[in-house]
């Protein structure tokens, strides 16, 4: 006969979830020394530059490991309130590192972060109307033929580059001057006369 237990997932002990997720742990705690190893770097830009990408590789993992914490959390069988309550601090704990990270990226790159975040979400707002266009298009044409998909998907192309343009003169007063000051430290770094 079966029992009952036999069908019912049992939550990961403490230890155990760590030891499961050290590959995660390690690949987070690399990010986060790379963000404040590239904070040393002389030219401002490619230090500032390079510690936002990080910073979102890091919050990539972090999502990652919560994720597999809180699945921890949602397991059929009862939980101890002693795991419950690591588990809980650790996510916390983890989000807090992630949090301070970005006020001091905040704090010591406010323009290169403003522009990255505009980027960001220029970007998902261009994917979310491409996909929107798409949709479109599929649920109106059911039979549309490979060629003329080819040819729709070049025209969003094309607007999207439009769109592009008009986004980027918008905010050329944000990013033309970090262009400018990374031009003229090059330019210092290798004796160039410009």
């Amino acid at each position: 006969m079966h029992s009952e237990s036999e069908g019912v997932e049992k939550p990961l002990s403490f230890r155990k979830f760590l030891e499961r997720s050290t590959s995660l742990l390690t690949v987070f705690g690399i990010f986060n020394a790379l963000i404040i190893f590239s904070t040393s770097i002389s030219t401002k830009t490619i230090s500032s530059g390079l510690s936002v990408c990080f910073l979102i590789l890091s919050i990539l993992v972090w999502f990652e490991i919560s994720w597999n914490a809180f699945n921890q959390l949602n397991v059929s069988e009862g939980i101890r309130l002693s795991t419950l309550i690591k588990y809980l601090a650790f996510i916390f704990f983890a989000f807090m590192i992630e949090f301070f990270f970005i006020l001091f990226l905040i704090k010591n790159h406010t323009t290169f972060v403003i522009m990255f975040g505009y980027l960001v979400a220029y970007m998902t707002l261009t994917l979310l109307v491409c996909l929107v266009v798409f949709k479109l298009i599929r649920s109106r044409l059911e039979a549309v033929s490979e060629n003329k998909m080819i040819l729709i998907s070049f025209g969003v192309i094309l607007a999207s580059m439009g769109y592009t343009y008009a986004m980027l003169k918008l905010a050329a007063p944000l990013y033309f001057p970090v262009l400018v000051e990374l031009i003229k430290e090059m330019a210092e770094k290798y004796h160039l006369n410009l």
